[in-house]
């Protein structure tokens, strides 16, 4: 199985008409993508092994994409991961800022800017719920709660067949947020990041992940940005917590979220954000 991605700066028009029929799994970024494809993976190919190597070759392969949706470049059976959009805001946050060391301003500017914060996930909310109807659509926290069974339908949604030896369960251990978080603590305690999983990696991580990586690892060094190995706040971001978001927004800052959320949205992002069934939001 190969998993190809769009988010790593392809040139407009270099993508053929063959990429249409693509399953594609779309989510605004921090929403474990490279998690589930992982899972994907594992569960087509009947083994973790290998990650979510972005292989080109291949009978199957997955379009993953963190962009507005595009019917030039999105028309297969299409899977829509969600997430609650305080912790998936605040993880952004923190993985540009602390992580990679690209962003500079505050927790509260960026839930707020235009690149990073509520104006793009309300685009992607609105271009997405144009098309929702025939998409399946899932949620982080779902995946959370009962992987095996939530990633039983993403496979479903996608139109992949499991493979005939797999082990479910086994596959699901293999690929448990724990593991990843351990491994990278570990890491981060010995000041380097040298880590093969990310918030959203367990087995494997992404080639598309990999000049991120490295420009973290090449920040400046005990200034707080980039250099994640000695910013704790950069783990944060990775560490897949449920409602974690709550622990830093006030509630009014909070509602203040979801309220701009709220209002950017169309008729088709609300009927699709409404699909979450996000807990604790005002």
């Amino acid at each position: 199985m190969g998993l190809e991605s769009d988010s790593t700066g392809d040139k407009a028009g270099a993508k053929t008409t063959e990429s249409i029929a693509q399953p594609v799994l779309a989510s605004f970024p921090r929403a474990g993508r490279t998690w589930l494809a992982t899972l994907i993976h594992g569960a087509v190919a009947g083994s973790a092994d290998g990650g979510m190597e972005l292989l080109q070759g291949g009978d199957h392969r997955v379009l993953l994409t963190h962009d507005d949706f595009d019917p030039a470049q999105h028309g297969g059976p299409t899977v829509l991961v969600l997430r609650d959009p305080a912790d998936q805001l605040v993880s952004f946050f923190h993985y540009m800022s602390d992580h990679l060391g690209e962003y500079r301003g505050t927790l509260a500017e960026s839930v707020h800017s235009e690149n990073q914060g509520v104006p793009r996930l309300a685009r992607w909310f609105n271009t997405w719920g144009e098309v929702a109807p025939r998409c399946f659509a899932t949620t982080y926290e779902a995946l959370r709660t009962d992987t095996a069974t939530e990633l039983v339908k993403v496979l479903d949604g996608l139109h992949l067949a499991p493979h005939a030896d797999l082990d479910l369960e086994g596959l699901v251990a293999a690929c448990d947020f724990s593991i990843a978080h351990a491994f990278e603590s570990a890491a981060a305690a010995s000041g380097a990041d040298k880590g093969d999983a990310g918030q959203d990696g367990a087995a494997g991580r992404a080639r598309d992940e990999a000049s991120e990586s490295k420009a973290g690892e090449e920040g400046e060094e005990g200034s707080g940005v980039g250099g994640n190995g000695a910013n704790p706040n950069a783990l944060f971001a990775r560490q897949g917590r449920i409602r974690a978001s709550r622990e830093v927004l006030s509630p009014a800052e909070l509602e203040g979220l979801v309220a701009s959320l709220r209002q950017r949205l169309t008729p088709a992002g609300h009927a699709l954000f409404a699909r979450g069934r996000f807990k604790d939001l005002p």
